[in-house]
């Protein structure tokens, strides 16, 4: 009887039957290869691709070319032109190019000096997690470069950052100053834990912002980057690159 026939016969009498189990196949030459490797890199061979890719808005390329106009690498260097294509990079996410940002106009590097909008960039940039964003608002908070002096919030700050790898003196420094002040090293170490867990939860990230208050009135555009945000900016990570390195604070200490 055919396998067909003894397995309709089998189910009308109410009994099972087995499959004769399937000879072994060979293992193919594919089977037995290793695991290839996946390789990661930019998708441009040279500087015409990567301006391609950049007018396409690809956020690396954007930054990419930014920085190569920012240093003249292999374009003639045009600091305004590497602003605009900057500003396109943090727009889609490149927190370095949201901490490149805030150092340019902190310098006045490409365009007008404006360390409101140096601080606005340092804050989105920070909400990343960008070690030296962190390090560069607590220094301006302490030293009150561009906003209202507040030790407890910018040396709460200058913890995060060191926390994060920022390599610094600036908290030994700052709390040698408020030696005198215990209250206000305890409220900024508070402080820097209430921002810790803030920066270290994912779906809060976003509303980690400081609590500052401008020295001047705001500008009247507001920062390129569009993402809401509260009263004030927030903060980030990102490497420093040639030439940027992060402000000292503060070299000129009030009397607290």
């Amino acid at each position: 009887m055919s396998t067909p026939l003894r397995f309709l016969s089998a189910l009308i009498a109410g009994t099972t039957l087995s499959l004769p189990a399937a000879p072994p196949q060979a293992a193919s030459p594919a089977d037995d290869a290793p695991p290839q490797l996946v390789l990661k890199g930019p998708k441009w061979k040279n500087v015409e691709q990567l301006r391609r890719f950049a007018a396409q808005g690809d956020p690396q390329a954007c930054f990419e070319l930014g920085d190569r106009l920012l240093n003249g690498d292999g374009l003639a260097a045009d600091p305004g032109a590497a602003r605009d294509w900057l500003d396109r990079a943090a727009r889609g996410g490149v927190a370095e190019a949201m901490f490149r940002l805030g150092k340019l106009h902190y310098d006045g590097v490409g365009g007008p000096k404006d360390l409101e909008l140096a601080l606005d960039y340092y804050a989105q940039a920070a909400r990343q997690c960008v070690p030296e964003a962190q390090h560069n608002i607590g220094a301006m908070l302490v030293s009150g470069r561009g906003v209202k002096r507040d030790y407890v919030e910018g040396l709460a700050w200058l913890i995060v950052a060191e926390k994060s790898g920022a390599a610094s003196d600036a908290v030994a420094r700052t709390r040698q100053h408020l030696a005198k002040r215990p209250a206000d090293v305890a409220a900024a170490e508070r402080r820097a834990a209430e921002l810790s867990a803030l920066l270290g939860d994912a779906g809060k990230r976003v509303q980690a912002v400081p609590r500052y208050t401008t020295a001047g009135a705001r500008p009247a555009t507001p920062p390129p980057i569009s993402e809401p945000k509260p009263d004030a900016p927030a903060k980030v990570k990102v490497d420093l690159g040639p030439g940027l390195t992060p402000p000292k604070p503060p070299l000129d200490w009030p009397k607290p």
